[in-house]
């Protein structure tokens, strides 16, 4: 069974949290506008959990103009990787807004306590965007579609991003889950530049 499809509800939304951040901006009322940029990325967060839900992902191709837009269509798991780092870099922004707007100091206080958290959340959008972008996809502009030329931003997207992600979320579970590893870690990282430092300076 198919679900049905949450694109009428983030068009709703991020049509009216622009309209509201460009209209509360030109009356000077930030903390409007701000709230319309919170609305805005909640609409991204949609946008990548209907990705996840339709299994489909159309990301805009490089190059893709106003008038005659053209898109990479993606489907299956790649669609799936694309909608989790929609939704990751959607919620991170969103909640950042909400807790700056709202004050809250023990949340702050918080996460300024265990920054291995926003390590494990970049660590899963950088992994998440190069396995979608390392993903077969086609081609579309209008009604037509083709077999999408992409090896090369395939290759760096699995042999470079897809590992960066993974080691950037592996440190960030080491630096919130066992931050004493992290310290042996950190230590013996520095022992050894410093060393090859100096054995360059010799």
């Amino acid at each position: 069974m198919r679900l049905p499809s949450l694109q009428p509800v983030y068009l709703t939304l991020l049509l009216a949290g622009t309209a509201l951040a460009l209209g509360a901006n030109a009356l000077e009322m930030s903390a409007l506008s701000n709230a319309g940029i919170l609305v805005v990325f909640v609409a991204m967060a949609i946008y990548g959990l209907d990705m996840i839900v339709q299994r489909r992902a159309e990301v805009a191709a490089p190059g893709s103009e106003d008038v005659d837009p053209s898109f990479h269509v993606f489907r299956g798991a790649g669609a799936v990787a694309w909608g989790v780092a929609f939704v990751t870099f959607g919620v991170g922004i969103a909640a950042s807004i909400y807790v700056a707007m709202a004050g809250w100091s023990q949340a702050g206080s918080f996460l300024a306590a265990h920054d291995g958290i926003f390590v494990i959340g970049a660590g899963v959008l950088l992994t998440s965007w190069g396995i979608g972008g390392a993903s077969r996809a086609t081609f579309r502009r209008g009604d037509t579609q083709a077999p999408a030329r992409r090896l090369g931003v395939r290759l760096v997207a699995g042999g470079v991003i897809v590992p960066a992600g993974v080691l950037m979320l592996a440190w960030g579970v080491v630096m919130t889950l066992m931050p004493s590893l992290e310290d042996k870690i950190s230590t013996g990282v520095r022992d050894a530049a410093s060393r090859l430092i100096e054995w360059i300076m010799l």
